[in-house]
């Protein structure tokens, strides 16, 4: 009887102090903003005619600062209606377009991750009215020159 006690508390002894009690970590922060997975419209589209922007992320967003960090070129008479839901961004662009017209939608730290709070920066969104993107013929010229002055 005595060994059967003794053995009992000895196996609740090494049953108490192998279980390490500590909380779960739940990982390494995250320190990366979200990234696009697509745009749909695509970026950088001609012809354009659609009324609604959708942005999808790899991550769940929520709005950061959007009417003081938004804005458009050519400059839009009534801003667009950004709303997120889930991963995904959604502009109304409830504007009447110019015809033969490229537009830049920047929207640079407009974004950020909902858990940490990872800002989103260097986003644009470049669409034309016409058959050719006239903006990006000139940055692509540009580049080219600068290589070519500087060496």
């Amino acid at each position: 009887m005595f060994k059967l006690y003794l053995f009992s508390i000895v196996s609740l002894f090494f049953i108490i102090s192998c279980a390490n009690i500590m909380p779960l970590s739940g990982g390494e922060k995250d320190i990366t903003p979200p990234e696009i997975i697509s745009f749909e419209p695509k970026t950088k589209s001609c012809n354009f005619n659609q009324e609604k922007i959708i942005i999808e992320f790899d991550e769940y967003i929520v709005k950061n600062n959007i009417t003081k960090e938004f804005f458009s070129s050519p400059s839009l008479k009534n801003n667009p209606i950004i709303t997120t839901k889930g991963k995904k961004a959604y502009i109304e662009l409830n504007n009447d377009l110019e015809p033969n017209q490229t537009y830049i939608f920047n929207l640079d730290n407009c974004f950020k991750d909902l858990n940490e709070g990872n800002v989103l920066k260097n986003l644009k969104y470049v669409f034309a009215i016409e058959k050719i993107l006239i903006v990006m013929f000139c940055l692509d010229l540009l580049k080219k020159l600068l290589a070519i002055l500087n060496p």
